[in-house]
């Protein structure tokens, strides 16, 4: 028997959520694989193209110290979210399918997936933002819908893929520019904005040159009270505008990026605790070890729970997932070995002559 061959190939992903609808979308996703037929060929992409559009949805919506990966994903677990799956650009050899997809996920069954596996995920994606660019080359000057403005043109390039925010660039045409013209209020001008590219909010972005570098400011106005401050940055001044505009829209993105997760990640992470045993050679370095516990801020309990001649029983609180706390540890320096099922701690020590004062904290035994 022939061995099915599975290629997947993403040429390029846009996603889209509509939390009133109760749906994620993820679109255009290029699959291809290759099998006996063209219809398991078609069977096998279809498949892993789901499984690749669930994992670029997570980086979207769950926190970065968290990886799809570490979510015990299942096959059927995808299949269980999808709502629906919409295909388009179909190709077909006697053994290979390629096509383009997108995939509807169903938000209640996505957040209950997150929520099952203890991982925080964003409650709310930010809504589509119809950007206004204001560049100042110098006192006086100003450019907003202009062919000369630089950061007009890199909100133009821009590719959208990786973040939160989905930024509509106006067309600068002559109802746009009149807009500017005419001297309408603001108010006026960016509900017209805000009407004619169906954008719920206006993104002003300001740029100008400031000592030897740029200074940006960016506001968000929207219909209800804004929930992002004003972003006041600045960048350094490239080669050419064109680059200084780039580097400064990337900067400014990131940042919103990052507010928009501060304000509107779920927080309801679920406790959790953790039993370990750690190796006791000393009081000396149990006291160091302890404390150095203490000290990680993703704890929320570190309490003893049993002394032996040679090690320690700890139980430790935490909220989100096991693999993440692990992984935690193992960055701080704090190595975890399974040994029968059991969690034990190689950690760092101090010297046995170490002075330590105990009369400080309370009795080791309980």
């Amino acid at each position: 028997m022939k061995k099915i061959r599975l290629l997947v190939f993403w040429v390029g992903v846009l996603i889209s959520f509509n939390v009133a609808a109760g749906s994620f979308d993820v679109d255009r996703v290029s699959v291809s694989a290759e099998a006996e037929t063209a219809v398991a060929a078609r069977t096998q992409a279809l498949q892993a193209g789901q499984e690749e559009a669930f994992k670029r949805l997570t980086a979207q919506l769950v926190a970065p110290e968290y990886h799809p990966e570490e979510l015990s994903l299942e096959p059927a677990d995808v299949l269980n979210m999808v709502q629906d799956v919409s295909v388009r650009d179909e190709r077909t050899t006697a053994t290979r399918y390629m096509a383009s997809i997108s995939v509807r996920f169903n938000s209640e069954a996505v957040q209950r997936f997150f929520a099952d596996k203890k991982v925080p995920y964003l409650s709310e994606m930010p809504p589509k933002s119809v950007v206004v660019p204001i560049f100042m080359p110098f006192a006086g000057q100003t450019l907003i819908f202009d062919e000369a403005n630089p950061l007009y043109h890199a909100f133009k390039n821009r590719s959208a893929d990786g973040t939160l925010y989905s930024v509509i660039v106006p067309l600068g045409d002559a109802e746009d520019i009149a807009g500017v013209a005419n001297g309408e209020t603001q108010t006026a001008f960016f509900e017209a904005l805000m009407k004619k590219y169906q954008a719920a909010q206006v993104l002003v972005v300001i740029m100008r040159p400031d000592g030897g570098d740029y200074l940006v400011q960016a506001r968000v106005y929207s219909e209800k009270e804004d929930e992002i401050p004003e972003i006041a940055f600045q960048t350094a001044a490239l080669p050419t505008q064109a680059q200084s505009a780039e580097a400064a829209v990337e900067q400014l993105m990131t940042r919103l990026d990052t507010q928009w997760r501060s304000l509107k990640t779920n927080r309801f992470e679920i406790s959790d605790e953790f039993t370990l045993v750690m190796p006791l050679v000393s009081l000396a370095q149990w006291y160091a070890d302890y404390q150095r516990l203490k000290a990680l801020d993703f704890l929320t309990r570190v309490e003893m729970r049993a002394l032996r001649e040679d090690q320690v029983v700890v139980l430790l609180g935490f909220k989100g997932s096991e693999s993440a706390l692990l992984r935690r540890l193992q960055q701080r320096g704090l190595a975890v070995d399974a040994v029968n099922g059991v969690f034990m701690f190689r950690m760092p020590t101090v010297s046995a002559n170490a002075s330590v004062n105990f009369e400080t904290r309370g009795p080791y035994v309980q």
